[in-house]
């Protein structure tokens, strides 16, 4: 070895071993800010599914009042209902006897 190879890989191993620590540093910052990013995202997401779970919810009670709306009118004109006579409806109007 030559004084001047010895010299250059003096110099070159700290700046390699500098280099692989920034590596290591940036990977790492990397995936913290990866990870922070992933659980912004899965809380968003569960606020989102909670408030489509309250949505359905509404909307689940608001047809069991329609249903319970449409079952009280039906039973209402059920009540309401006049009852006809076949035979009354089949009998002709004395002023249409043609006879």
């Amino acid at each position: 070895f030559s004084l001047t190879s010895l010299t250059t890989e003096s110099h070159i191993r700290p700046c390699f071993s500098f280099i692989q620590n920034l590596i290591f540093f940036v990977t790492s910052d990397v995936c913290v800010l990866q990870n922070q990013l992933m659980h912004e995202s899965i809380s968003m997401l569960q606020k989102k599914e909670k408030a489509i779970q309250e949505e359905n919810n509404m909307l689940s009670k608001k047809i069991k009042e329609k249903d319970n709306t449409v079952g009280q009118q039906v039973e209402w004109h059920q009540q309401n209902q006049v009852p006809t006579s076949t035979s009354f409806l089949l009998q002709p109007h004395p002023c249409l006897n043609i006879g």
